[in-house]
């Protein structure tokens, strides 16, 4: 996976960020938020996201605070999607 590219986001990502919307009847979380420093480590975990039957919701996002590069990442599962999430 190549590395991430946007637009910069106003405040710097949270290294390992997840955060929780609502649980699937199987325990996944339903909504995840990646975020963590610009490595393949972060791309092998979005790849995993991937590999788990998450897909990618909305563009990445980047930010550089002088020393290091951080991105985000949403994946949501279809399922999801599909029932029109908690809101």
């Amino acid at each position: 996976m190549s590395r991430l590219r946007s637009r910069g986001i106003a405040r710097r990502a949270t290294v390992d960020t997840v955060t929780r919307v609502t649980n699937t009847t199987d325990d996944r979380l339903a909504y995840r938020l990646l975020t963590g420093p610009d490595t393949s480590a972060f791309c092998q975990r979005v790849s995993d996201a991937l590999a788990d039957g998450y897909v990618l919701h909305g563009s990445p996002a980047i930010t550089f605070d002088g020393t290091t590069t951080y991105v985000a990442q949403a994946v949501v599962l279809p399922s999801a999607l599909a029932d029109g999430g908690d809101e």
